[in-house]
C-alpha cells in the first residue's frame, strides 16, 4: 500500500477507535461504523482474499461493544464471515 494510502487507512482505524473509547451507549458506537467500513474497503480492495468488507465491520463493532450479542455468538459471526467453520473455534 502506498505511504499516503496507507496513512488514510490508518486514519480511518485509529478515528474508529477513538470513537469506541469515548462512546457511552449504542448509538455512539453506531458512529464508528462509517470509518470502520472505509478501512475494511480499503484493505479488501488490496487484499487477494475476498471477503466482505460491510459485515467485518459490523462485526467489529459487535466484538468492540458486545452487549448485543453473546461471546460465542459473535465468535461463530467473525468466523462465518471468514470462512472458518464453526466446530473449528
Amino acid at each position: 500500500m502506498p505511504l499516503v494510502r496507507s496513512n488514510q487507512v490508518a486514519y480511518y482505524a485509529a478515528n474508529a477507535a477513538f470513537v469506541f473509547k469515548e462512546g457511552k451507549q449504542r448509538a455512539d458506537y453506531e458512529e464508528a461504523l462509517p470509518d470502520l467500513v472505509k478501512f475494511y474497503r480499503s484493505l479488501r480492495n488490496m487484499s487477494d482474499i475476498p471477503f466482505d468488507a460491510d459485515r467485518a465491520a459490523r462485526l467489529e463493532r459487535m466484538v468492540d461493544h458486545p452487549s448485543r450479542t453473546s461471546e460465542a455468538s459473535t465468535r461463530r459471526s467473525c468466523a462465518r464471515a471468514g470462512g472458518i467453520a464453526v466446530g473449528d473455534l
